[in-house]
């Protein structure tokens, strides 16, 4: 048996820029409170396309946990919609927070 094999670099790495991080991290914990904030959350291989934006404009890449699930893509995963208005305050409180700095 012979295999052909074309190795790719498709995706670029995700790596979250530091003042656009720690301004997450400082609003999530203003508006959620510090102990829900996991700010040292361990680095791990994935496929994200959000890479080639932050390529191009500084910002961090985070998520909005849920607890009592399977993972993310499993058959098993529930979405819990009652993290939908959190996540909501949590971009809008980033945009507000953010773009009063710009002006």
């Amino acid at each position: 048996m012979e295999i052909d094999v074309d190795i790719r670099n498709v995706f670029s790495v995700l790596s979250n820029h530091p003042a656009q991080t720690q301004a997450v991290v400082d609003i999530a914990s203003s508006l959620l409170g510090a102990s829900q904030v996991a700010a040292d959350y361990p680095p791990f291989m994935a496929s994200e396309d959000f890479a080639d934006m932050l390529n191009i404009v500084p910002g961090a890449h985070f998520f909005i946990g849920q607890e009592n699930t399977a993972p993310l893509h499993n058959p098993s995963y529930e979405f819990d919609d009652d993290i939908i208005p959190v996540g909501a305050a949590l971009l809008a409180s980033i945009v507000q927070t953010r773009s009063s700095s710009l002006r």
